[in-house]
């Protein structure tokens, strides 16, 4: 099944992200989501061709896009309900020709109906690009191999997949880094704004490291707590939808509220490989972290790399190009890594 981008419009936002866990927990299907609690915000999203389902509470559907909807034209009308999922408080509630199912349920009554409503319009999403696939690279504790692991992961799969680096550590890292007009610190402003002028910052944060497609980093750390973890979905899929790639690639500190979010949304998570004793405790300090946020499920998306800062350094070019010794020795461990 082609991975499908999926829309959540509920005021109640802990319920929206416990929905979003029991989805990625079952693995039922392929998503990527947008939870959006205030409901005027879903109109941006209901002419957007990407967007696979909504799930829609019945309160948001009432008051906002049922209202919506009567000033499409018939054609598009028809189009955007085909797509609706309306969330109901009431068993057994109907809302025209649209699917409805009750909110207060086993998660897997909720579960089977979009798994086949996702199955049977397979085909409808056949002429829809798809969307890119993100690798998080995780440093637990202070690191300075994790930008360079991020880097060589970005540079191999880049020689037959279109690549974007993003890296956003208090303190980036990046290999001939060019001034570009804007850079991540005005497109994270752009995005919590909701401004029209996304997508021309998004072309002008860009620049390019051989084939990679890398993204000028924050001007100053501060600004990476402007997002917050209810705007990580929408962030990200800003991001892929301004940029034509088939990977971003994510490098991170745990130093920010919104990481376990963005952890939450990406494909397969990197993290150095313990190297001592301190190292390892601290991996399982973070294993306790996620059973605490019920966010153990993470641990399956998670792959390790047994390299050293040196080793890396070494054989990262001063040009941000990886030597052959550096390819053949990780061939084995990248060709894997999305398996």
């Amino acid at each position: 099944m082609k991975e499908a981008s999926i829309v959540i419009c509920d005021e109640d936002l802990q319920y929206a992200k416990t929905l979003v866990q029991a989805f990625q927990r079952a693995n039922q299907f392929m998503a990527s989501y947008i939870i959006i609690s205030e409901q005027q915000k879903i109109l941006k999203y209901i002419k957007d061709e990407t967007v696979t389902l909504f799930l829609i509470a019945e309160k948001a559907y009432d008051q906002v896009v049922k209202v919506a909807c009567e000033e499409l034209e018939q054609k598009e009308k028809e189009k955007l309900q085909r797509k609706i999922i309306i969330i109901t408080e009431v068993k057994e509630q109907s809302y025209e020709s649209m699917l409805c199912i009750y909110k207060y349920q086993p998660i897997t009554s909720i579960i089977e109906p979009i798994t086949s409503w996702l199955n049977e319009h397979e085909t409808e999403r056949e002429g829809i690009k798809g969307h890119a696939k993100i690798i998080g690279v995780l440093a637990l504790a202070s690191s300075d191999s994790t930008s360079l692991i991020g880097h060589m992961i970005a540079k191999v799969y880049s020689e037959y997949q279109k690549v974007m680096f993003v890296n956003m550590e208090v303190l980036p890292y990046c290999y001939q880094q060019v001034k570009t007009p804007y850079n991540l610190s005005d497109y994270i402003y752009a995005v919590t704004a909701s401004s029209e002028m996304i997508s021309q910052i998004a072309n002008g944060m860009q620049y390019k490291n051989g084939n990679v497609t890398c993204i000028t980093p924050v001007a100053s750390f501060s600004d990476l707590y402007e997002l917050d973890g209810e705007l990580v979905p929408t962030f990200l899929e800003q991001l892929r939808g301004n940029t034509d790639v088939d990977m971003i690639v994510v490098v991170m500190d745990f130093l920010r509220p919104f990481v376990l979010e963005l952890l939450t949304v990406c494909d397969t998570i990197v993290l150095k490989a313990p190297a001592n004793k301190i190292e390892d405790g601290k991996r399982n300090q973070f294993y306790k972290l996620l059973e605490t946020e019920k966010k153990e499920w993470l641990q399956d998306k998670m792959a390790y790399c047994n390299v050293t800062t040196e080793y890396l350094a070494s054989n990262i070019l001063d040009s941000g190009e990886l030597t052959e010794q550096l390819k053949m020795a990780y061939q084995g461990w990248l060709s894997s890594l999305l398996n």
